[in-house]
């Protein structure tokens, strides 16, 4: 808010802001990065757009994917990483699906799931649709992913936006300690 008065006037700091979103919430934070007071940004299952020079392609990204996304929204990654001129990480979830370690709430909808919940009131999703809603709903390894989903983006973002001084959570040791199947490359 420009006028000070509002319920989180000198609560925000415009200096530190970085942009997260999850599938096409990602790919509006890729291109929003290019705004010069966003510091960093963490797109999820999500690399449908490359970051654009003079803009995002400089600033600290972090792609978190699954490897069993049924979506392909992260099928430009190579590109999206190759574009990137700031430090780049990429989390791996083996499994996981395009909701499931994202959305957990998606898949908990009405204690069955969002797509069983709305055939229960006579809405019927297009298979092009119902595999985005619950991909990787019933994965076992559901919780323990979106843990890991939640560890990385944490991190990464009291990190980037100066919270912690040093990298926590965030070495190259760290996939030892997590609960569920994962690779992390990073080239900070």
């Amino acid at each position: 808010e420009q006028s000070g008065t509002g319920l989180l006037a000198g609560r925000i700091d415009l200096d530190e802001i970085a942009v997260t979103g999850h599938s096409l919430g990602g790919a509006l934070a890729t291109l929003y990065s290019t705004r010069p007071f966003i510091r960093a940004y963490v797109p999820l299952a999500s690399a449908l757009v490359a970051p654009q020079a003079g803009g995002g392609a400089g600033k600290p990204a972090m792609w978190i994917r699954a490897t069993t996304d049924q979506t392909h929204a992260d099928a430009l990654l190579p590109v999206a990483e190759a574009a990137a001129t700031g430090p780049t990480a990429v989390v791996s979830i083996r499994g996981g699906g395009h909701v499931g370690p994202f959305a957990s709430e998606l898949c908990d909808a009405g204690g069955v799931g969002v797509v069983p919940l709305l055939a229960s009131k006579g809405i019927f999703l297009p298979p092009q649709l119902s595999v985005v809603a619950d991909d990787g709903c019933h994965d076992p390894a559901r919780h323990a992913q979106a843990a890991i989903v939640a560890h990385f983006l944490t991190a990464e973002l009291r990190w980037r936006l100066g919270l912690d001084g040093d990298p926590v959570g965030l070495g190259a040791g760290v996939v030892a300690h997590l609960p569920a199947a994962v690779t992390y490359t990073h080239a900070p």
